[in-house]
């Protein structure tokens, strides 16, 4: 995984919290932990291509169709990366 120890801490926190979302919730929490995340990589603080990763897996163990998590994801991920967080590129 290629990004910033903190960037790489905060994707693993982000989906060990996923993992534990119920139904009802799950496509929702992935796109909010999408665009999190979404705000490390527009800051060039974590991969965008590790980040899909880790979020799609994530999203098909918590029962969300591959569509729907490659929405989901994308979505958030365009999202958050508008919004970065400091730390800039």
């Amino acid at each position: 995984m290629r990004g910033t120890q903190y960037a790489i801490g905060a994707l693993r926190r982000q989906i060990a919290k996923l993992l534990k979302v119920k139904e009802g919730a799950r496509n929702a929490t992935l796109n909010k932990t999408a665009f999190v995340i979404g705000q490390l990589v527009g800051a060039g603080m974590l991969d965008q291509q590790d980040a899909v990763a880790a979020l799609e897996d994530a999203g098909q163990r918590i029962g969300l169709g591959p569509g729907e998590v490659r929405r989901s994801v994308a979505s958030g991920l365009r999202a958050g990366a508008r919004c970065p967080r400091g730390g800039g590129r």
